[in-house]
């Protein structure tokens, strides 16, 4: 990519307003006609939107980037000169991975510092909670040095806990990781300090696809856990909980996978009796369950049990409108308040839904609103 079309390509990618598969698509029509993308920029509205199928409130936002073009191509000057790459989606730099699991929603441009040619190789991902226990540390490390010594790549979120231990895991097994961030690649100082040597060793690729002085975020946290997910061909989930990136990231590749059929698979920790995670609802919503060590054992040993406790709940709140204590109380579940209601928020894939009743929130399964209880 010539260096005076990055800026353009970084105005069109943090053009706010604007869905990503709609960029996308101009970018797929500057393909089509052989064209630069700066091309694009300087050619008339009629143009725009009879040869690149742009609409006029499209054409209009895009108005508004024009004149930041110039600080765009300041700012990918300053990058390159300070080592850090700009790859487009036209790029072969361009992580395959990204394109075949995100399509028109992978991100046009993406920043990078370290080898690229890690972006080329098959990724593992190894995530969960930034407030791991011990058993989920454990399994993290067993994993991450199993992959990486297998010449895979471990891709993680660079955030406490999973994260962190995952990439730690790698290094000492000699192995490479990519850590795609949750905030711009120029604000990752203190990162580049602690992973300085893994950078110029060519063991560790930092990367981000936000806008490179971004500070970190929860949004784009939650934004950054896709990118790790598309990264991978196989993902282990350590812990989840009922909410959160590591829950709606592993949701998400579930139902796409039965969807699509994608080539991706997500692998989950059977928990102890123990603990209190999500892991047992993931499983039950068709993640594949895997042993301590990561290797994956015959679903019956690990969700029999609660496949008989989702059958009963169900049925009940196919007759019956019920505050999770009732459920519990109904199927003489030993579980705490909290538990019962992760379980219940997990079935919403099987037609459970939580509605408000008077002062309270009830369960019920999908068409089947039935009498209450109470």
């Amino acid at each position: 990519m010539e260096k005076s079309e990055l800026s353009y390509w970084m105005a069109l990618a943090h053009l706010e307003g604007m869905r990503t598969k709609d960029k996308m698509e101009i970018v797929v029509q500057c393909f089509k006609h052989d064209r630069q993308l700066s091309d694009f920029f300087n050619a008339s509205d009629e143009l725009k939107e009879k040869e690149y199928h742009v609409t006029k409130d499209h054409i209009a936002k895009l108005k508004t980037c024009m004149p930041l073009v110039p600080n765009y191509s300041f700012m990918a000057e300053n990058l390159l000169d300070q080592g850090y790459d700009i790859i487009t989606v036209r790029d072969e730099e361009y992580p395959p991975a990204l394109k075949k699991n995100l399509k028109y929603n992978s991100p046009l441009v993406i920043y990078t510092k370290g080898d690229k040619s890690l972006l080329q190789k098959q990724g593992v991902a190894v995530v969960g909670s930034r407030k791991a226990g011990p058993q989920a540390l454990a399994f993290t490390t067993t994993v991450a040095a199993r992959e990486a010594s297998a010449g895979n790549v471990i891709v993680s979120g660079f955030a406490k806990g999973v994260d962190r231990q995952a990439l730690d895991a790698s290094l000492a097994a000699n192995g490479y990781s990519i850590a795609v961030l949750p905030q711009g690649i120029t604000t990752f100082t203190s990162g580049y300090k602690q992973l300085y040597k893994h950078i110029i060793d060519g063991h560790v690729l930092i990367m981000s696809y936000f806008m490179p002085t971004a500070g970190w975020s929860v949004g784009l946290a939650m934004a950054r856990n896709a990118i790790v997910y598309a990264l991978a061909s196989k993902i282990f989930v350590a812990e989840s909980d009922s909410k959160g990136g590591t829950w709606s990231g592993a949701i998400e590749g579930i139902n796409r996978q039965r969807k699509n059929g994608d080539d991706i698979s997500i692998y989950v920790r059977v928990p102890e009796e123990k603990e209190k995670n999500a892991n047992r609802e993931l499983i039950e919503a068709g993640a594949k369950p895997v042993n301590s060590q990561g290797d994956e054992i015959p679903r019956s040993e690990a969700v029999s049990n609660i496949e008989k406790i989702t059958n009963a709940v169900i049925d009940l709140l196919k007759t019956h409108e019920l505050r999770p204590q009732e459920v519990a109380s109904y199927l003489k579940l030993d579980w705490s308040d909290d538990k019962v209601k992760r379980f219940l928020n997990s079935l919403s894939i099987k037609g459970v839904m939580k509605i408000k009743k008077g002062r309270y929130n009830v369960y019920t399964a999908m068409d089947n609103p039935g009498p209450s209880l109470f």
